[in-house]
């Protein structure tokens, strides 16, 4: 008999981050284990109208979580231009 697998909903593994993007904020669970890399950042849906930007703000040799690139991404566009 195959045992039913359930997923839990365990806070303490996950950061809950807000997104404020053309005026609507996004809420997003995100699991505190995961990193991913430039390449894979470049080539995800969820960051296509970002590609440009992530391509010159991320390194090459370095893993990022989505929390770290989020942040990232919002820094730069709430930056003062000169």
């Amino acid at each position: 008999m195959a045992a039913k697998m359930s997923k839990s909903n365990n806070i303490d593994s996950e950061y809950v981050t807000e997104i404020v993007e053309s005026g609507s904020v996004i809420a997003e669970k995100e699991e505190t284990d995961f990193t991913y890399s430039k390449r894979q950042f470049l080539n995800s849906e969820k960051y296509k109208k970002y590609r440009d930007l992530l391509s010159v703000l991320l390194d090459n040799n370095k893993f990022y979580r989505k929390l770290e690139v989020n942040k990232l991404i919002d820094d730069y566009l709430k930056r003062k231009v000169r």
